[in-house]
């Protein structure tokens, strides 16, 4: 989902402009940076609450360069109301009606979004967005850790979209050996073997998806534009 303060934001820009501010954002992300996110951090550390990035810009620190319009962060449920309501002293941040804990950082005009420890990941299936001291973290954007690439590619799996799916072929590919299965699909109840499906078969597709794409000239893996020996 485009987030919508952002999005009027881009609405006023020509379509050169659009591009190049994203492709900026991205640009920023990929070297560590983003300054929505760490003025999130400065909130946060100032009352000793701890976040995790997940979404789509976890999904660029993994390799995978796409646009994204919205910053996704994992908090635990003790946490959320306290960090709101430091937020909503500040007069850089304003709460939105949109979900339950949707800000937006007015410096930027960035939406950030709060996913709460314990609260479900998709209606319909009993699993929970999880605490982050179960969790794997990697290099930080904006001084907030980054959510581990098995622990970013089951809960892309659970959200199910077409988007989060895209997502995680173009990860499975980008790290294909690397990327144990058993570490995403281990927690799902048998009931669930299409979501285990799911999974096998973008494992199983994303080697032919690269050989295709080095066939061509195309992908995003340094190694794709590499003749076959």
């Amino acid at each position: 989902m485009v987030a919508p303060a952002i999005t009027r934001y881009l609405d006023r820009l020509p379509f050169e402009g659009q591009l190049n501010l994203l492709f900026h954002m991205l640009d920023d992300i990929v070297a560590g940076r983003d300054a929505s996110l760490e003025a999130l951090q400065i909130e946060a550390s100032a009352i000793g609450v701890r976040t995790v990035v997940v979404g789509g810009v976890a999904v660029i620190r993994h390799g995978y360069r796409r646009t994204t319009t919205d910053r996704d962060v994992l908090i635990d449920f003790r946490d959320a109301p306290r960090l709101a309501d430091r937020l909503m002293e500040s007069s850089d941040w304003e709460r939105l009606e949109i979900r339950q804990y949707a800000f937006l950082h007015k410096p930027t005009n960035m939406v950030v979004d709060f996913l709460v420890s314990g609260d479900l990941v998709q209606l319909g299936r009993p699993y929970l967005f999880p605490f982050i001291d179960k969790i794997e973290t990697v290099e930080p954007v904006g001084g907030i850790p980054v959510i581990g690439l098995h622990d970013l590619l089951w809960l892309k799996l659970l959200a199910g979209r077409m988007r989060d799916l895209g997502d995680m072929m173009e990860l499975c590919k980008l790290h294909l050996g690397n990327i144990e299965p058993d570490r995403v699909l281990a927690s799902l109840e048998p009931e669930d073997d299409d979501l285990r499906q799911t999974m096998l078969e973008i494992i199983r597709k994303a080697p032919i998806e690269i050989a295709n794409e080095r066939r061509l000239g195309q992908g995003l893996h340094p190694d794709y534009k590499k003749k076959p020996s």
